[in-house]
């Protein structure tokens, strides 16, 4: 028999509900105490939209129940059942998933996400240089290139061309053409490094050398505008020989001023695309093409588009690098409201790396601050250059947490853990102390997040209640094979 004891009088206790101290203990069942804000957190989380009025349950029914199933979870730990290998790996897998949304920094995360969204409600007009940087360049290689850079920075301060600089120096092909115009651009139709540093450089500007996954880009920001939002247009083409440079454009101008003014005498757009186009594939569609925002086509192309005022407006005949072409308007809709695309934003951060890691960093940066995190500067010189092969000659204490020190040893287990062979200490140090941040991080939730602990106790209980009822009863009636037979002859 299990004493329980109850601490003051019952309708003192629940009168009080709101008003009593939170750490007060409600009832103990043998030696497990449960508090007063433990019950009242399950009582009104359980007591919340229900379809039924009649389903909720007095603080006094409630409490009948909790006590009921406290019983129960009581008796399966005496039983050793929490204990277990299967019950232990099956709670560390819950929590596992529990406390991802603890080991992220949620402000930052939100900031991102408000912050892209605020992007996206613009478009930036830009130019940059390319100084490639190849993918095994070794440190010394790629100082020199971000010191090429900067001397082309210098040059363009001084007054030189910018166009003329990335005709020059610029190592993206399309330079030669385009003098280094990239054209509008918008949140998340550039590399996000390259993003972040053209959003954060104002018109008529030039950044600092930014390093991406090519190379490092000198920006120069030409414009700034509000987002136009995306358009449908149909269009009619007369298309340019392919591969030929030197050709008579005459005729294709001649058809194409032909059919605009059957255009003027009414004739129907899709009927004439369909018959006459030479873009095949939208052809069939009566011209019609995918939405598409500025950014994402020619120039040439995307401005008269654009420029249409109104649904079924259509623009004279306009010359691309392609052809010659006749666009009619056919839909416009603007950048979405923010909760309409706050999903999508927040699934884009997610499958993009270089975004969800400046997530991880800034909650690392912080984390780094509250533990008072600090480098054994001397001590890391020592290890820096020595690779995997090569051993210090003692334990040497590389950072600290605190109070607590992280030696060589330690992170010897890590690359060992890590299945890490080559290259040099230097190259995982950072991963380390990462891994290391975020696990006193991780033991430290149920101390530091009063909600985490509760869930995790709600897991815990559900578990053992669920095992013990598996074992003593349904499992039991089961085998009772005399006892179900008289059951049902009743």
């Amino acid at each position: 028999m299990k004493k329980i004891t109850l601490f003051l009088v019952l309708f003192m206790l629940l009168s009080e509900f709101v008003s009593s101290q939170k750490n007060e203990v409600l009832l103990t069942i043998d030696n497990t105490e449960i508090t007063k804000a433990e019950f009242e957190r399950i009582y009104r989380k359980n007591n919340q939209n229900l379809l039924e009025d009649s389903d909720i349950k007095s603080p006094k029914e409630y409490l009948d129940l909790y006590i009921d199933f406290k019983l129960k979870v009581v008796e399966a730990m005496n039983l050793k059942m929490d204990t277990g290998r299967a019950f232990t790996e099956e709670l560390a897998g819950y929590r596992k998933e529990l406390a991802a949304p603890y080991l992220t920094d949620m402000n930052y995360d939100e900031a991102l996400v408000k912050e892209l969204y605020r992007r996206m409600t613009h478009e930036i007009n830009a130019s940059h240089i390319l100084f490639l940087v190849s993918e095994n360049a070794t440190p010394e290689q790629e100082e020199a290139v971000l010191q090429k850079a900067r001397q082309v920075k210098k040059e363009v301060l001084s007054g030189k061309d910018f166009n003329e600089a990335a005709v020059e120096y610029s190592e993206d092909p399309s330079a030669q053409n385009n003098h280094g115009n990239l054209g509008y651009f918008t949140a998340f139709q550039m590399v996000a490094p390259f993003e972040n540093a053209a959003f954060s450089t104002p018109a008529g500007t030039l950044s600092e050398p930014v390093r991406t996954s090519f190379g490092y880009h000198l920006i120069k920001v030409n414009d700034i505008r509000e987002n136009q939002g995306e358009i449908k247009v149909s269009h009619i083409m007369k298309m340019f020989p392919q591969g030929e440079e030197n050709f008579d454009k005459t005729i294709l101008k001649t058809e194409i001023d032909a059919l605009y003014q059957k255009l003027m005498e009414g004739a129907d757009f899709a009927e004439l695309a369909k018959q006459h186009s030479d873009d095949k594939r939208s052809a069939v569609q009566g011209g019609e093409m995918p939405w598409f925002s500025s950014g994402r086509m020619i120039a040439e192309f995307s401005e008269p588009a654009f420029a249409l005022k109104n649904t079924g407006d259509i623009t004279e005949p306009v010359e691309t690098a392609f052809g010659y072409h006749i666009i009619k308007k056919t839909g416009h809709r603007p950048v979405p409201p923010f909760e309409e695309v706050r999903h999508e934003i927040e699934e884009r951060i997610k499958r993009d790396p270089e975004r969800n890691n400046s997530s991880r960093k800034a909650f690392i940066a912080k984390l780094k601050e509250e533990y008072h995190f600090k480098v054994n500067q001397e001590n890391f010189q020592k290890i820096k250059a020595l690779t995997m092969n090569e051993i210090a000659g003692e334990n040497l204490v590389l950072f600290t947490i605190g109070n607590q020190e992280f030696n060589l040893n330690d992170f010897q287990i890590f690359i060992q853990k890590e299945n890490l062979s080559a290259g040099a200490y230097s190259d995982y140090f950072e991963n380390w102390v990462d891994a290391e941040i975020i696990a006193l991080e991780d033991s430290r939730l149920e101390e530091k997040y009063t909600d985490f602990r509760y869930l995790m106790q709600e897991y815990h209980d559900g578990l053992l209640l669920f095992n013990i009822m598996e074992e003593k009863i349904w499992n039991f009636a089961a085998r009772d094979s005399a006892g179900l037979e008289n059951f049902y002859r009743k």
